[in-house]
């Protein structure tokens, strides 16, 4: 029986196999949510809720993960935020009191590095 390479196995094998050797894997995002597109949907959200909000460019995250709600799951929302924060091409701001958050307001944030990440802000 001929044995499969690892570059010849479907992902979600590859993943398994990777992980049982003891790799630590992150999943990659699927196709229909490239970075191009997400940055688009996430300023054009930004900017019509900072609009209608007027609040001078900052909008809390879990205000702009509901409106992008369907356009990635929460962990990839997560990573693509924070790519494009790596890329200086947002700012993120953290919340000064994560304990006066509601859990719901608090699993709407990305927590990063021990810091509650609470505001999101484009095009300076």
């Amino acid at each position: 029986m001929a044995r499969a390479t690892l570059a010849e196995m479907p992902s979600a094998v590859l993943v398994a196999e990777l992980e049982r050797r003891g790799y630590k894997v992150t999943p990659p995002m699927p196709d229909s949510v490239n970075l191009e597109t997400f940055r688009a949907a996430l300023f054009a959200t930004i900017d019509r809720l900072d609009r209608a909000n007027r609040q001078l460019g900052l909008v809390p995250i879990p205000v702009v993960r509901r409106a992008l709600a369907g356009r990635a799951g929460a962990e990839h929302f997560d990573r693509l935020v924070l790519e494009l924060a790596a890329r200086r091409e947002i700012v993120l701001v953290w919340h000064d009191r994560p304990a006066a958050l509601s859990p719901e307001e608090r699993a709407g944030c990305i927590e990063d590095g021990g810091r509650v990440w609470y505001w999101i802000r484009w095009g300076m």
